[in-house]
Formats: C-alpha cells, structure tokens, sequence
C-alpha cells in the first residue's frame, strides 16, 4: 500500500514537471541571469548618492530602534515597505547587502510565475510562457534585482496584486476573497512605490461609468476600500508627527513642479533641476513644507499657461514608453555609452512594437483585459503629469510583455493562417480568444 502511494505521488510530480517544464526552464534561466550578475557586479550600487544609500540608512535606524527616520528626525521622503523589507532581511540574516540581493531574485522569479499566470489566464498558456520568458530576460529587470531599489519588491507586489485581481474576475462576484487578498497587496505595493495609490479609485471609477463593468461594482469597492484601509495607519502616523495629511509619502510635489517646469520642458536635468529646486525652496528647512511650496508653485504656473502644460504632458507621455536609458542607473546623469543603448534599445524597442500591436489587436476585449488596459494607461498620464524618467518604466515592463507577447502569438496565427500551415491557437485556458 505505502509503495503505491508512493508510485502514484512520483507518477503526479513527473505528470506535473512534465506540464510544466517549459515554466521550469524559463525561471532556470531567469535565475541563471540574475546571480551572473550579481556575480559580476556584486558592489553595483554601492553610491552614497543614490537612492538605495537613503533606504539603508533608515533601515540602520530601524533597525537602531530609532524609527523611521534618514537622518535624525522623522522622515516621509519614500513609502516605507522597503526600508522595512531591508531592515527585516538584516535583522534575520545579518548586515551582509548580498543576501538582501538574493532574497529580491527570488521575488524576480516568482514574479515571472505572476505574470505567466496572467498571460495564461487572460489569454491562453503559449502567451503567458512568452511574456515570463521575456520578463526573465529582460537587462533592465535583471539589473534590479541585483540593485538595493524599490522597483523588485514592487513588481512583484503588483503583479501579485493584478494576478489575484485577474483570478478574482474569473469567479462569481460574491466570491470576495481573491478582491479582498487583490486590495491588501496592491496597498502593499502602494507602500513600496506610492505613484499607485490611486490606481483603486480608477479601477472602481472605471466599474461605475460602464455598463458592462456593472457585475464589478460590488467587488471593485470592496477591493478599493481594502486597499485604503490598509494605508490608514501609515497615513495617521504622518499626520501625528507632521501635522499634515500625507497618505503614504511626500515628494509629490517635487514631481509636479519638475513636471511642469517650462524652461526645461517638464524634463529634469539632474544637478541643474537640484539648483532650481534649492532657490525656489530657499529658506524652508522642512521637505514637507518645500514639497507643499512646490506643489503651489507648479499650480500656478499650470494656471498661467494651460495649453503649455498640456503639450508637455502629451510630449512626456510619449517619452514615457519611447525613451530609454542612456545608461544603467547610477545616481546623476547618464553618459551616452553606445554598446549599452544599442544593447537597451534592441531588448525594449521589439517589445514595445509589438505591445502596440497587442494592445490594438485586443481592445475589443477591454472588458475582460481592462485593469491591465489601465493599470498602463494610469501609470502612463502619472508620469506624464509629473517626472518622466525611463528607469519609472520598468516595473511597468511585465504588463507591457503581456501585451507584447499576445501580439506576436496573433502575428503567428496570422501568418499561419496565412498559409495554411496552423490553426487557430486553442484558447480554452484564457478567459477568450480573438
């Protein structure tokens, strides 16, 4: 008896790899590409500058027990789940950086599980294993992963978060727990990178205005007001120590003025943008009051002249996801090196062609489709209202290789249609075909 359990248990684990497999190899070589560079660039972004150098010094004091605090006064510079996450890694595993570095590759390769998922649910399993295999591929993705920065934790909270929400979708509406679990983490990656905090409020917006949404409604709201349930303490802990309602970080304002700044066309130009900034601010010490300084300065100069504002914002929603970087991060402005843009542009510009072709091809399923639709759609005219800068695109990449590789399964139907050789792709594990 115990070895035909036995037999039967190793029948359904190789039944499973089997089905599997090509899963398998894909996060094989995501995770191939992402320890080959940690292992050559293992001290990547040890810059005192950058932003990562900012979230260990509050994790130290974290840890300290000092709070969440930069320097030597309470701080609401940057959402607080990645200051947490490093400080709990350090607390658990000890102060070695490495091993906050290989904690976010295994965040990398489950997100590569979230989006096959969503591929496979939304449209069927050949697309899902395309845009894994192009996430796990992706440079920019994998340098990331090897970098203290925000963007890992991130994508894999919000591809969780559209992962659950995409299951949820596929289940009655009474059925709360999958809107539930989706409006918890989606707060979650809010608290790591705050430029979604209003992307709950657009989905059930989105609900309410169509007819065809109108089994959504109910669940919708539940999710949103999950998500900012969930914010509410973070939120008070701002307002009892600054006396100020920030949801869940300052710097919006900075990111208005930056945005619409007319003698630099809304762009910003590092070290020069700083020097602006410190005149215009001069005199407040608080960065909460020089961020509500800002955000008044950029209002009225929205005021002044709208249709100037107007163009800039079509001009960087156009940059959003057609600039790329002129080198990989560090810190201040990048210098042109050629190998690496022709590098970045070889891996993103395909990808973008063909998102555009899915995204198109698509539409007339934007009932089904239409969180991931506005997810990318809300992510671009953020930006394009505030500070467009390319490295803001890549947690947004996963959602556009969903896309991507939906497109460029239709060009092979098509092209097999074309000639007789194939059929139409069999799409009884997504919600529909075209």
């Amino acid at each position: 008896m115990i070895e035909q359990t036995e037999n039967r248990n190793l029948s359904r684990a190789a039944a499973w790899i089997g089905h599997h497999r090509w899963l398998l190899l894909i996060l094989a070589v995501g995770l191939a590409g992402r320890l080959l560079f940690i292992a050559l660039f293992p001290d990547w972004d040890e810059n005192g500058i950058m932003d990562s150098a900012r979230y260990r010094r509050v994790a130290e004091n974290i840890l300290a027990g000092r709070g969440f605090i930069e320097w030597r006064l309470p701080t609401a510079f940057a959402p607080p789940l990645f200051p947490y996450f490093i400080a709990g890694i350090i607390r658990l595993f000890g102060p070695a950086v490495m091993i906050v570095k290989f904690i976010q590759v295994i965040l990398s390769l489950l997100t590569l599980i979230w989006v096959y998922i969503i591929g496979k649910d939304l449209f069927h399993r050949p697309v899902g294993l395309a845009a894994a295999l192009a996430t796990a591929l992706n440079p920019e993705i994998i340098v990331m992963a090897g970098s203290l920065y925000t963007e890992t934790l991130y994508i894999f909270l919000s591809t969780l978060a559209m992962m659950l929400l995409v299951r949820a979708m596929k289940k009655p509406p009474s059925h709360l727990v999958l809107w539930l679990a989706s409006g918890c983490v989606f707060a979650l990656a809010i608290l790591t990178r705050h430029v979604i905090l209003l992307f709950p409020a657009g989905l059930f917006l989105f609900a309410m205005l169509f007819r065809a949404l109108r089994r959504h409604q109910v669940p919708v709201l539940f999710l949103m007001l999950t998500c900012f349930m969930t914010l509410v303490p973070w939120t008070l802990r701002h307002y009892v120590l600054f006396d100020r309602f920030v949801p869940v970080a300052s710097g919006a304002g900075g990111g208005m003025w930056h945005g619409s700044y007319r003698s630099y066309d809304g762009q910003f130009q590092y070290g020069r943008s700083r020097q602006v900034v410190a005149r215009e601010t001069r005199g407040l010490e608080n960065p909460i009051e020089r961020d509500e300084a800002l955000l008044k300065k950029s209002i009225g100069a929205i005021r002044e002249n709208p249709p100037v504002f107007a163009w800039m914002v079509v001009k960087k929603f156009v940059r959003f996801f057609t600039r790329i970087y002129e080198d990989m991060p560090q810190g201040e402005r990048r210098q042109n090196n050629p190998l690496i843009l022709g590098f970045l542009a070889l891996s993103y510009y395909p990808v973008l062609l063909l998102f555009v072709w899915g995204m198109a091809v698509y539409i007339k399923r934007w009932v089904h489709l239409y969180p991931l639709y506005l997810f990318i759609l809300y992510n671009g005219l953020i930006y394009a209202v505030t500070l467009v800068i390319p490295r803001y695109r890549i947690p947004l990449l996963p959602f556009l290789m969903l896309f991507a590789a939906a497109g460029l399964m239709d060009l092979f139907s098509r092209l097999q249609r074309r000639h007789g050789t194939g059929h139409v792709q069999n799409d009884r594990e997504g919600i529909y075909s075209v």
